[in-house]
């Protein structure tokens, strides 16, 4: 694993999954960066999770990259207010590949920087 993938893992500082209102489950990583630095983070986050980007889109304060993850689809995706980057899916298996990815997250970021994540 490389420097900048280590320092992406050091910057997920929250990584707890919620689901919403319509479903929707949502993996927040990190509320340590900002616009201008979410697509290097974004490709270091894919890099690591073993993810495949299908599209990019940015709007005014929103970054969301469509990705597909062992045959699930999910988003990674920037909100500008509050500050937060997070993975999100809204495909029935996207709780279980969530929990997965979150759990492979911790373990990594536990490898290289001694301290858990948030649970």
């Amino acid at each position: 694993m490389g420097y900048r993938d280590q320092m992406a893992l050091y910057l997920m500082n929250v990584l707890t999954i919620e689901v919403n209102e319509r479903g929707y489950v949502s993996l927040d990583l990190t509320d340590r960066i900002g616009w201008h630095d979410f697509p290097s983070f974004a490709d270091r986050v894919v890099s690591l999770i073993g993810a495949a980007v299908l599209i990019k889109n940015k709007v005014v304060d929103m970054h969301l990259w469509d990705l597909q993850l062992n045959e699930v689809s999910i988003c990674i995706v920037f909100q500008d207010f509050p500050v937060m980057t997070s993975l999100e899916s809204a495909d029935p298996n996207g709780y279980a590949t969530l929990e997965n990815v979150r759990q492979f997250l911790m373990q990594e970021r536990h490898k290289h920087w001694g301290e858990p994540s948030s649970t």
